[in-house]
């Protein structure tokens, strides 16, 4: 792959995108929202990658520096990156006022980013000018980290229309009003440097003496610090900041910013307070806050407020105000320590509290905001809309300071018990690690994970109709190579009318055994040519079919996901038009496997010939309609079953383990459309075979045909032929999507 160096000049094109200020309300005035695109790798057919920098101005660092960058390098992809409402140069309303920023909703963001996707499919041309290439069939996806993972994880939730697939790169969905989580994962970060109970021990010196009557005492510690003047829990709140400044960066095999930052400070030479103002003064460098009234509300190390006197300043590309509207009115999330009755070390002074930060936001906004921030009902809604939705990867640090409100197992977040959910671990790592440009100094599981993210997004891109169609042929002609003797048994044995006695097989090793005796071994592929012949179209449309149906009935029952019902329905309606093409072919095959025709035909054309003079081009049609039956039974029960089978079996964590499940979902589910399909297909057998020389035909239809043959051989009769065609479709089933999914894995990696 060829790395993008930052000294190269960017090829991203900055445009343009009229959006409504409230999109369910009654300011529908236009605005314009900053995009910026990388078309450079862009190849007809592949994804659409969507991002948004969240709480940040969007720049070419999003659409050219990041591992999607990569991953669209390597697909053929296009790289997108959105700015968010009221960040940047993106602004609805001309000022960041609190009566401007009452449209800074959650609801109004997505629907932003959904109307862009809207204009993208429906308008491409327009969206993507520089671009010449046909878009209109390419797959969207979204992708992001933290916040803007967040933002990931909901569209596709929200908009499973818009977007297939989506990569959630460290995303805080669950918020707290008191997320000391974040401290203590500041704490653990320590501990692997070794400095976590001296840096503690340098915070309780310091709440000790701030909390103190000594006013003396604590006028000197806050000049040492350089916050001279400055109210306590304001300056105690700027040194958490700031001793957190590098708690996201990433970790890589040769740098920890955590450790160079401030644990190389704690090394016993100094006492722990006189360490702790080191790592201060090396991280600002003789910091010097801004000028202050006689407060300092820093709400984060991102939101601090710039003043003009009493006056906040509203004008617009303030990330740090927008970001702080955010805090106060969805998530807070407010970075505490933990409280006493839990027992925890605290990494930040006690003087920090909820009640703190949303005194900011009262002074920043006014006193109209609801306070304290109701992320109960904001979880309800946003977090349990993801429980239910699918093609989400998650990832997160084992040391990232947000895991505590993702999906992570530890954070015990109830959407951990979803079987939807897909998610890893990245051991030794930080915040958003994955989302960095691959390098030789990356953690081993970034790398992992990065490479699991790439094949999950990239197999929810539609793969063209001509690879599908190769891909199906591909498998279904591996499956008959592999199993085909087993399909002349079968016939062998559903042909035998009667009781048994006589001349009749017994068994399936007394099929093998007599007809390669009797008859000779090649018998035993006798009529492949058919099958394999119409093998490509047949497959095709079982697969390709069976992605139009689903996609089809989701949109006609307005359901975001593909439930067991529909399952069912979408592969009844696959098998129903596979068997308009086979039951043709199907019919010359059982001709030439018959034991009794022996001697009648000379091979697939002479079949051929010889029905069409003797009996008439309908005599082709035969068997028909239980062919209809016999496949919309299998399809059914086969992609019903399917659907249940993969979301019952664990999930895999490896492409080995994908295909072991894979195996053995595709070997249950052909058993069970094996055990539905049987009977029509001991019928359609019969039908087809039968030789108008020898008088009128016994079975005509499938249903008919199976009273009589109940009636005259009992129920049993129905099943003849099931052992070996078991034994073929189960273990087929299993061979059909394991060549099909190594087809396809091929094609995306090679030809795409």
């Amino acid at each position: 792959m060829v790395k993008r160096d930052n000294t190269v000049e960017s090829s991203s094109v900055t445009a343009w995108f009229n959006q409504t200020v409230d999109h369910f309300g009654a300011n529908d005035s236009l605005w314009q929202q900053q995009y910026i695109y990388n078309s450079e790798y862009y190849k007809p057919g592949g994804p659409i990658i969507v991002l948004t920098p969240g709480e940040a101005p969007v720049s070419t660092m999003y659409s050219d520096y990041t591992h999607f960058t990569e991953l669209a390098q390597k697909n053929d992809g296009m790289v997108v990156a959105i700015e968010h409402r009221f960040f940047g140069q993106s602004n609805p309303l001309p000022d960041l006022s609190t009566t401007s920023l009452v449209y800074m909703t959650l609801e109004n963001t997505l629907e932003d980013f959904a109307e862009f996707i809207r204009a993208l499919k429906q308008t491409p041309q327009a969206i993507f000018p520089s671009v010449s290439s046909a878009l209109a069939n390419s797959t969207v996806v979204f992708v992001g980290g933290s916040y803007g993972g967040s933002i990931a994880a909901w569209m596709r939730a929200k908009y499973p229309d818009l977007v297939s697939a989506a990569w959630a790169s460290s995303a805080p969905v669950y918020s707290f009003n008191s997320f000391y989580q974040l401290d203590q994962a500041f704490g653990q970060h320590l501990g692997v440097r070794g400095c976590n109970d001296t840096f503690a021990q340098a915070v309780a010196e310091l709440d000790e003496i701030i909390l103190s009557t000594n006013q003396s005492a604590i006028a000197e510690v806050k000049a040492n610090f350089g916050f001279p003047g400055v109210a306590s829990d304001d300056f105690v709140t700027q040194l958490a900041n700031i001793v957190t400044t590098n708690i996201n960066t990433p970790v890589t095999v040769s740098n920890d910013m955590i450790d160079r930052s401030i644990c190389s400070f704690f090394d016993g030479t100094r006492a722990p307070l006189d360490s702790y103002l080191k790592a201060v003064s090396a991280i600002v460098g003789g910091y010097t806050p801004p000028p202050r009234v006689t407060t300092f509300k820093v709400p984060s190390r991102y939101l601090i407020q710039k003043r003009d006197g009493d006056t906040v300043d509203v004008s617009v590309n303030q990330a740090y105000r927008s970001w702080n509207y955010i805090s106060c009115t969805w998530f807070a999330d407010w970075q505490v320590p933990a409280p006493a009755n839990l027992n925890l070390t605290p990494y930040r002074s006690q003087l920090i509290t909820s009640e703190y930060w949303e005194s900011g936001c009262t002074e920043s906004f006014g006193s109209s905001l609801k306070l304290p921030v109701d992320v109960a009902t904001h979880n309800e809604k946003w977090f349990s809309i993801l429980k239910n939705a699918t093609k989400i990867f998650y990832t997160v640090g084992s040391i990232d300071p947000w895991r505590g409100s993702t999906v992570a197992p530890e954070s015990g977040n109830i959407l951990q018990g979803s079987d939807n959910v897909v998610m890893t671990v990245m051991n030794g790592a930080t915040h958003t690690q994955d989302m960095q440009m691959q390098s030789k100094y990356d953690l081993s599981e970034v790398t992992t994970a990065r490479e699991m993210g790439d094949r999950l997004i990239m197999d929810s891109v539609a793969l063209p109709f001509h690879f599908q169609f190769a891909a199906g042929a591909i498998a279904g002609v591996s499956e008959i190579l592999c199993m085909y003797p087993l399909d002349v048994a079968k016939t062998r044995l559903m042909l035998q009318v009667g009781k048994g006695g006589g001349d009749q097989y017994k068994s399936i090793i007394d099929v093998f055994s007599r007809i390669i005796k009797e008859e000779g071994p090649t018998r035993l592929y006798r009529g492949i040519i058919p099958p394999i012949m119409v093998e490509a179209p047949k497959r095709a449309i079982k697969f390709a079919a069976n992605d139009s149906y689903s996609a089809m009935y989701m949109k006609m029952f307005n359901s975001e996901k593909l439930t067991q019902p529909l399952a069912i329905l979408t592969g009844v309606s696959a098998g129903v038009t596979e068997a308009l093409i086979v039951a043709t072919p199907e019919l010359v095959k059982i001709r030439l496997q018959a034991k009794e025709n022996a001697g009648r035909y000379t091979g697939t054309m002479d079949c051929v010939r010889k029905i069409y003079a003797q009996e008439g081009l309908k005599a082709f049609a035969n068997g028909l309609e239980a062919t209809i039956w016999r496949h919309g039974l299998w399809n059914g029960g086969y992609f019903g079953s399917i659907f249940a089978i993969k979301a019952a079996i664990p999930k895999a964590n490896s492409k080995k383990g994908e295909l072991l499940n894979n195996f053995v979902a595709g070997a249950i589910g052909g058993t069970i459309g094996t055990t539905l399909n049987t009977p029509p297909d001991v019928v359609k057998t019969r039908i087809q075979n039968h030789n108008p020389a020898k008088g009128p035909a016994k079975y005509s239809t499938f249903l008919p045909g199976a009273k009589t043959i109940i009636q005259e051989e009992g129920f049993r009769a129905l099943y003849k032929g099931y052992v070996p065609k078991v034994l073929r479709l189960g273990p087929g089933g299993g061979i059909l999507l394991v060549v099909y999914d190594t087809v396809t894995t091929y094609m995306r990696k090679n030809f795409m």
